[in-house]
């Protein structure tokens, strides 16, 4: 199960600790993370510096785009959208 990202992501507590914790390789993952709007992150995170480097796409079922951040890590942002069949 992805992990959702939202306005409150505050609240969601690191998962691998802190940069001293990741190993030689520089915390560079790559990772999925469901959001409730991907203009919004994507508005947010050009403006903190992250690369992106796929534009955003538009599917039957939502949208995404992926982003390189400022530290090297990969992460794509998923909007989803049921379509009318409820997938």
């Amino acid at each position: 199960m992805p992990l959702v990202a939202d306005e409150q992501q505050k609240q969601v507590p690191p998962l691998l600790g802190d940069a001293r914790g990741v190993g030689p390789h520089g915390g560079a993952t790559h990772g999925t993370l469901l959001v409730a709007s991907a203009r919004t992150w994507l508005d947010r995170l050009a403006a903190e510096g992250a690369e992106i480097t796929e534009p955003p796409a538009e599917v039957p079922t939502g949208s995404g785009f992926t982003a390189r951040h400022r530290d090297g890590t990969v992460i794509e942002y998923v909007e989803h959208r049921p379509t009318e069949e409820g997938l």
